[in-house]
């Protein structure tokens, strides 16, 4: 039950209900009201529109969510930009190969994790019988040859350049100053980072780019493309081709003209079309 107090924080369960029509008449009144005047919940509604336009276009949702999308969630023109959007992304890193061998070459499938494992054991047993057949035809190896080393005259040093008791001369090395104010931040971000916990960050004015440290899951791919949305559903920064190293994923963001707010970073990856999603909260 939603209760129509200014101190309530609304769950993101509770956004997706509302953003799916599944709210009782009281509940959607209250949630209405505080939207009007709350930048805050309006801002984690926009995010949570982006995250379940991605969903249903990633096919996450179960039949009956998908279906109730059409209805009552596809049904302004700004929603179907967004479902759009993450239809191309899909198309766009989802290779034609990739869809065509998933469905004849399935190691789900019983008979073809036999037939890998039957010819990995041939491999194996054809490597052994090479290398016994190679040793039995070169015969025994004889024993290596020692080499003394040549003893060579000690040359004495020769100072160049200078004439003998003068000193060499010395060249004097400007310290490079260091910069006088901070110009990139680091933040770490997780799968706990949510729209309803996001990671704050306090930028500075002069801060010139911002260095995300992404902890991926397990499943790593090789390559991802990351994306930087804002509350408004605009995507203000993309990088391609960034590599994971020791399950994290480093992302440089330009900060100069990043506006104070909430955003999302997701990262989609080259292989496949499943997104991971991460939130942050700039404070100036």
């Amino acid at each position: 039950m939603i209760e129509a107090n200014s101190s309530i924080i609304f769950s993101d369960d509770a956004i997706r209900r509302f953003l799916l029509g599944e709210l009782t008449v009281t509940e959607q009144t209250a949630f209405e009201n505080r939207l009007v005047a709350d930048n805050e919940l309006e801002a984690r509604v926009r995010l949570s529109e982006l995250g379940l336009a991605d969903d249903y276009v990633q096919r996450r949702l179960t039949r009956a969510e998908s279906l109730r999308v059409q209805e009552r969630f596809l049904v302004t023109r700004d929603r179907q930009h967004m479902a759009a959007v993450s239809q191309a992304l899909r198309d766009r890193f989802t290779p034609a190969t990739h869809r065509s061998a998933q469905g004849f070459f399935n190691l789900d499938n019983t008979a073809w994790r036999y037939a890998f494992a039957a010819a990995i054991l041939i491999i194996v047993f054809a490597t052994v019988w090479l290398g016994v057949k190679e040793r039995r035809l070169a015969g025994p190896v004889p024993p290596p040859i020692r080499v003394l080393p040549k003893s060579s005259p000690t040359q004495s040093p020769v100072v160049a350049h200078h004439p003998v008791g003068s000193s060499a001369p010395t060249h004097q090395e400007e310290a490079t100053p260091l910069p006088e104010h901070q110009t990139m931040l680091s933040i770490a971000l997780s799968t706990n980072n949510t729209v309803e916990n996001p990671s704050e960050l306090q930028l500075p004015n002069d801060t010139a780019s911002i260095r995300a440290v992404v902890s991926l899951e397990k499943n790593q791919l090789g390559s991802y493309r990351a994306e930087l949305w804002n509350s408004r559903g605009e995507a203000v920064f993309s990088a391609d081709g960034l590599t994971p190293n020791e399950g994290k994923l480093v992302v440089d963001i330009p900060a100069l003209d990043l506006s104070p707010g909430e955003y999302m970073i997701r990262l989609n990856g080259r292989e496949d079309a499943a997104g991971l999603q991460y939130y942050l909260r700039i404070i100036r």
